[in-house]
């Protein structure tokens, strides 16, 4: 097996642990079989690019986000992710009013409604 595949496998699975998501939420989100997201997982999958940004915008990253990280295989990386998207989500916050924030706070929840 290829090394970049195994730490790209590892990569996709912590970033969907970190998103809370099982393999098969992951599969029906992106449209493959969740035995197909446990190959990738495992490194066992050589994955299409296209397929690869698939996955990628499921699991909120940029493609380029995703082989970075794969590529430093660095527990900062999956972090720095989520770090990111929770700066941005709080600048965002920040330059909004109390309606807007109490909009945004619906429309989050029913969100995680959804995915839960």
């Amino acid at each position: 097996m290829s090394t970049l595949l195994i730490r790209l496998g590892e990569t996709i699975r912590n970033l969907r642990k970190l998103k809370g998501l099982s393999q098969e939420e992951l599969g029906e989100m992106s449209g493959f079989h969740f035995t197909y997201i446990g190959g990738l997982e495992r490194g066992e999958r050589n994955i299409s690019l296209t397929n690869l940004e698939k996955v990628a915008a499921c699991l909120s990253v940029t493609l380029s986000d995703l082989l970075k990280a794969s590529e430093s295989n660095d527990e900062k990386a999956y972090t720095s992710l989520h770090e990111a998207a929770t700066n941005e989500i709080t600048s965002t916050l920040q330059r909004l009013n109390d309606s807007e924030v109490t909009m945004f706070r619906n429309i989050f929840r029913e969100v995680l409604k959804t995915y839960k």
